[in-house]
C-alpha cells in the first residue's frame, strides 16, 4: 500500500480501506475519524474493532451498526485472520469472545497469547494457556 500521504481514501478500495482500518494506530487518527463514517459497514466494522480508536468515535459505529454487529464481525475475522498485526489489534478489542478466538487462531503470535493468558476474562485466560500449554 502507498504512503498514506499518498493515497487519499477515496481513492482506496474497500478492501485497502478494511486494511487501514484494521491497522491504522493512534498517530492515525484522522484517517480512523473518517473510516468510521465509511458507507461500507465491513470497513466500520474494522475501525470499531481497531483498538486505537477513541471510545466517543467507537460510539458512533455502535449506534449506527450495534454491539452485535461489531462482536459478530470480530468473531468471524478472530477466527479466519492470518496477519500478526491484526489479529494483535483483535487481542485488545473490547470483546471477550473475540479475544477468546484470537487465542485459538493458529496464527496467533506467542506473544499476544501470553498477553492473553494474563487477560482479565476467565474464558479469554483458558483458551490461551490452553494453547500455549500451561
Amino acid at each position: 500500500m502507498e504512503p498514506l500521504e499518498h493515497a487519499p481514501l477515496t481513492n482506496l478500495s474497500v478492501a485497502g480501506r478494511c486494511a487501514l482500518a484494521s491497522t491504522c494506530g493512534a498517530e492515525e487518527l484522522e484517517y480512523l475519524t473518517l473510516l468510521a463514517h465509511d458507507s461500507n459497514q465491513e470497513v466500520r466494522l474494522r475501525v470499531a474493532l481497531n483498538p486505537a480508536l477513541p471510545a466517543p468515535h467507537r460510539k458512533v459505529i455502535v449506534a449506527r451498526d450495534g454491539h452485535d454487529a461489531i462482536r459478530a464481525y470480530g468473531e468471524k475475522m478472530a477466527q479466519s485472520e492470518r496477519s500478526e498485526s491484526v489479529l494483535e489489534a483483535l487481542a485488545q478489542c473490547p470483546y471477550p469472545s473475540v479475544q477468546a478466538l484470537v487465542a485459538r487462531n493458529e496464527h496467533t503470535t506467542d506473544v499476544v497469547l501470553e498477553d492473553l493468558a494474563e487477560n482479565e476474562h476467565e474464558n479469554v485466560r483458558a483458551a490461551a494457556r490452553e494453547v500455549l500449554g500451561w
